[in-house]
């Protein structure tokens, strides 16, 4: 995330005189390296930089009715889709990430947009940045074969999904900025394998064999300082989102008779950010407050039945109700708000924290409409939990124009023990992160890791896969960026 700038009048962050930053060029990266407010004030911002921040099965039961099967079926499938929108991805840039995220009450850079957009208002010129991040979760299952109770390991398949971002932002007048921010904030996805153990069929794939989740939110903003200290900001999300699912109805204990299930979909939502971005003590504390609104989605798309591939070979008992036709499916992602505190202790140094909110019990339950066929229409409880996350971050320093970052991450889980399943088995989460930056003339290159570790949970009797489960992750950065007064 990013970071406000320093408060006027203060030395440069890094020690260097105006004239050494003029040799080097504007580094509004500096202002993750300067401890009292973010980037540090050139020539052309004398003006500029007084009172600035700174820087988780049950098997489905055959029932005595093919529309009441369709229910169990569709509803298992689609509830899929609510899990994955249940990953949160705060991996929005290189730099933000190797601190942890902890950067609400630092946001000098334009990913600010991203977190609090308040920090554009004490930014300069016109800034970018492009960021890549690769993640490589894992999740698995310490559960028992159904048919022996025979104790086994399930892991879901390795994938790695990209999550590119890009974040512009431009100083118009003394205490008016424009940002635009293109970034994925949900998404990622699970697959699991069609048999475990070597040979034994994986019973879950009636609940989900494969789940993919995209989302794109592009979101311009415009930021205000009203006071020397103080820069307010909101922006308008417009959101794109896009599902993929498949998973199999069980026909006989044989895989081989399964019918597979895949349903795709997407929607356009809108929503809405602000922040807000206080230099309490100029050079010594920042406070920051961000918010990103709910955005609902209404996804629209077709459900498809099929049997190695066939529509034809679907058995004719279940093919008059399990016909391919539009589906809708109602869902609202939640509210964030950051909450962030900022203090720099020495010239070089910077120590933030961030406790975030996020309103996952607006995915209470998972409402399905089939259009063409409402006696497979259903609704199933979820009954998701608001959670907090707490993230600690550093940076510092080591030699000029060089930062060093470390951070912390306890993220907390808003699926209850009764409904984890295998469409995500999703567990409290501790992060931690590293990550390196560099800038020269201008420009700046970044480098950010964190592995994350879900320790072993037990699910509730009544999950749909009873057993304990687990989760991890590798995540890998890179961005560059440059910045030009104007």
């Amino acid at each position: 995330m990013n970071k406000p700038s320093r408060a006027a009048g203060a030395r440069a962050p890094n020690g260097l005189t105006d004239r050494a930053r003029r040799r080097h060029g504007n580094r509004w990266l500096g202002a993750r390296r300067a401890p009292p407010g973010g980037r540090q004030p050139t020539s052309n911002d004398a003006n500029d930089s007084k009172g600035k921040p700174r820087d988780g099965s049950r098997t489905v039961r055959r029932s005595r009715g093919v529309g009441a099967a369709g229910v169990v079926l569709v509803g298992s499938l689609l509830a899929g889709q609510v899990h994955a929108a249940g990953f949160a991805i705060n991996e929005m840039s290189t730099a933000d990430l190797g601190m942890g995220n902890a950067v609400t009450a630092i946001a000098d850079r334009p990913s600010a947009i991203a977190f609090n957009p308040a920090g554009l208002a004490f930014q300069r010129g016109l800034a970018a940045e492009a960021s890549l991040s690769l993640i490589i979760p894992a999740f698995g299952y310490d559960t028992m074969i159904p048919a022996s109770g025979e104790p086994v390991r399930v892991d879901a398949k390795r994938q790695v999904f990209p999550v590119p971002s890009l974040f512009a932002s431009y100083r118009w007048r003394e205490e008016v900025a424009f940002g635009l921010g293109v970034y994925a904030p949900f998404g990622l996805g699970v697959a699991w394998n069609d048999t475990v153990a070597g040979d034994v069929p994986w019973w879950g794939r009636n609940l989900v064999a494969k789940i993919d989740l995209q989302s794109v939110y592009i979101n311009p903003t415009v930021a205000l300082r009203l006071h020397e200290r103080v820069g307010l900001a909101a922006g308008l999300v417009v959101a794109q989102a896009k599902v993929s699912l498949a998973r199999a109805i069980a026909i006989s204990i044989d895989p081989a008779d399964d019918v597979e299930v895949e349903l795709s979909g997407d929607d356009v939502g809108f929503g809405a950010t602000a922040g807000l971005l206080i230099a309490a003590i100029p050079q010594r504390l920042n406070v920051g407050v961000g918010y990103r609104s709910a955005v609902r989605f209404g996804f629209s798309g077709q459900g498809v039945f099929r049997k190695d591939g066939s529509a034809a070979a679907v058995p004719l008992a279940l093919r008059t109700q399990l016909t391919d036709g539009p589906v809708e499916v109602p869902m609202t992602l939640p509210h964030t708000i950051y909450f962030g505190l900022a203090v720099f202790p020495l010239p070089r140094l910077s120590l933030s924290a961030n406790v975030d909110l996020t309103t996952w019990s607006t995915i209470d339950e998972l409402r399905i409409d089939f259009l063409d066929n409402p006696d497979l229409s259903s609704v199933e409880s979820k009954r998701w939990r608001n959670t907090y996350a707490v993230r600690l971050g550093v940076q510092y320093e080591l030699v000029r124009a060089l930062l060093v970052r470390l951070g912390f991450i306890f993220d907390q889980t808003p699926v209850p023990a009764e409904t984890v399943g295998p469409d995500l088995p999703d567990v409290d989460r501790f992060l931690l992160a590293c990550g390196l930056g560099y800038s020269l003339r201008g420009v700046r290159v970044d480098l950010a890791y964190q592995f994350m570790v879900g320790p072993g949970t037990d699910t509730a009797p009544t999950a749909p896969i009873v057993g304990q489960h687990d989760a991890s992750a590798h995540l890998a950065s890179l961005s560059l960026g440059f910045n030009v007064d104007l």
